[in-house]
């Protein structure tokens, strides 16, 4: 069956997210009905009652991004062991008109700084940038989780960054990244799971799946590690499993709205 509930780890993680955004953006807009779905309706929910006053902001329309013309806004991938080669396949046959904006958390060494950006930067036509904190979702614009932070999008189009702390052993995580998504553009986002070790993503795509987004996993054909992508599919919660030359295509087909 799709769908886990959360435990109090996954509790303790989102109230300090909502902290956080608080405390960098008091105008963050975090709804009650986001952190429904992310808790999967939870008895820890009723925890999250004590914020709902203090942390739910009215939003600003304008300023949420959105890909007009397009069936998505968002697409995020997650790699691990192996990830710079398939996300090179996979940016490099995005067109620089891409409509949506890129996220992409990589597992990478926290002690020293990455270069990734720089790489892919060379590799695609798509603008390519490691993640600062606040920034502005763009169109044709991928952005990556810089070393040892945590990336997270928020409904008002922005994102966030943060140390809290490591889920399956890792940070920057894909279900933290998923799931943010998955509470901000609901079933206008796509998760992508690409080659890695471990089990990260699983609750992410979980929460992707609840919100009619739609999950893509890569085969084990191509997937240099299988970990992540085996985790992901074995949820139940993946719409397409894909070889690593098929996704490029797949994401451009699923962007165009009218083949829906």
């Amino acid at each position: 069956m799709c769908g886990r509930l959360l435990d109090k780890n996954r509790y303790n993680l989102l109230k300090n997210y909502i902290i956080d955004i608080h405390k960098i953006r008091p105008q963050a807009f975090i709804t009650w009905m986001d952190i429904v779905w992310i808790g999967g309706l939870n008895p820890f929910l009723r925890r999250f009652q004590f914020f709902r006053a203090s942390y739910v902001m009215k939003s600003n329309a304008a300023s949420i991004f959105r890909s007009p013309g397009a069936a998505f806004d968002v697409v995020a991938l997650a790699s691990s062991a192996g990830g710079l080669d398939a996300l090179s396949e996979v940016l490099s046959h995005l067109p620089a008109d891409f409509p949506g904006a890129i996220v992409i958390v990589q597992h990478l060494d926290r002690r020293h700084r990455s270069l990734m950006a720089d790489i892919l930067d060379r590799r695609t036509p798509l603008v390519v940038q490691e993640a600062t904190e606040g920034d502005h979702l763009h169109s044709g614009t991928v952005y990556i989780a810089p070393p040892d932070r945590h990336l997270l999008v928020n409904p008002d189009g922005t994102l966030s960054l943060s140390q809290s702390e490591l889920v399956h052993f890792v940070r920057p995580s894909a279900d933290l990244l998923f799931e943010s998504l998955a509470a901000s553009y609901q079933d206008r986002a796509i998760a992508i799971v690409l080659t890695g070790t471990g089990s990260d993503g699983v609750m992410g795509v979980q929460a992707i799946s609840k919100m009619h987004g739609t999950v893509i996993a890569q085969d084990e054909a191509t997937s240099k590690f299988f970990g992540m992508p085996s985790a992901a599919i074995q949820t139940g919660c993946v719409d397409f499993i894909l070889s690593l030359e098929e996704i490029a295509p797949a994401i451009l087909t699923l962007m165009k709205e009218e083949n829906l």
